[in-house]
């Protein structure tokens, strides 16, 4: 019974994902990154109220059961966000959290060094001891990062900012150990994200062009200001009903485990 009851909600949810595509695709050719994810429910007849607003949809299994699966209406959105773009003296008084902070990231031979409005180093050390160490740029002064870092990816009135992109604070270190290839400074630039859920961390090196690199790095230091905090997804349930009224083998319901998302 518990097989046929997860095979049932399988084809039920597989089926219902392609209705939903169908209506999204109807009514806009571009998906839009705001719209809600959907998690397919089976539940039992006297434990389900349907939800005003809810579009039925008659479901047959390969067993021929038939269910009443209800589409929930999509929440009403909001306007636009009062949300406004902090001043870089402001994103970097928070970033002053991190000032005696130094992160670290090994990434084959060397290890990678960023103390945060200090500087940015890279070694390799054995037995403890740092046998190669170069500069890949530094700080002056600390105040630096109010007066040349720069916001982007925002866009007034979306948290969220540009559509697969997060905003993130840019500051670049310069003067570093001067380059064999270039003849020039090493350079690094440093994109501070938000990450609510995260430790202060190097999650990303590269280096884009010959001595200059780039570092991304998680904060949740910055989830303090409303410019930099993720959006809530939406997860709405389709529930469907057995119409036999026979009550399930579960307690209540077998929720499926994939989330779907148009």
């Amino acid at each position: 019974m518990n097989n046929n009851n997860n095979n049932n909600t399988l084809l039920i949810a597989y089926t219902l994902l392609l209705l939903l595509f169908l209506i999204s695709s109807a009514n806009s050719a571009i998906p839009k990154d705001d719209s809600p994810k959907y998690e397919v429910v089976i539940m039992s007849e006297e434990d389900f109220d349907p939800e005003p607003g809810s579009t039925k949809v008659e479901m047959t299994s390969v067993d021929g059961e038939k269910y009443d699966c209800y589409i929930p209406p999509e929440p009403i959105k909001k306007g636009a966000s009062n949300v406004v773009a902090p001043t870089s003296q402001t994103i970097a008084s928070t970033l002053a959290l991190l000032e005696d902070t130094c992160l670290y990231r090994m990434t084959g031979w060397w290890t990678y060094e960023l103390c945060h409005g200090r500087y940015i180093n890279q070694f390799h050390a054995e037995k403890d001891d740092r046998i190669v160490e170069n500069s890949l740029g530094k700080l002056l002064d600390v105040s630096y990062i109010a007066k040349s870092g720069i916001l982007k990816n925002f866009k007034a009135g979306q948290v969220d900012g540009a559509s697969h992109s997060k905003p993130y604070f840019s500051v670049t270190y310069e003067d570093g150990a001067v380059c064999d290839l270039t003849g020039l400074p090493r350079t690094s630039e440093v994109r501070y994200f938000c990450d609510p859920k995260g430790l202060n961390s190097i999650v990303d090196f590269s280096e884009p062009s010959s001595c200059n690199y780039l570092f991304v790095v998680h904060t949740p230091y910055l989830c303090k200001l409303g410019a930099f905090k993720p959006k809530q997804e939406s997860i709405l349930d389709i529930t469907c009903v057995e119409k036999s009224g026979v009550k399930l083998s579960t307690p209540d319901f077998t929720t499926l485990d994939t989330v779907f998302g148009l």
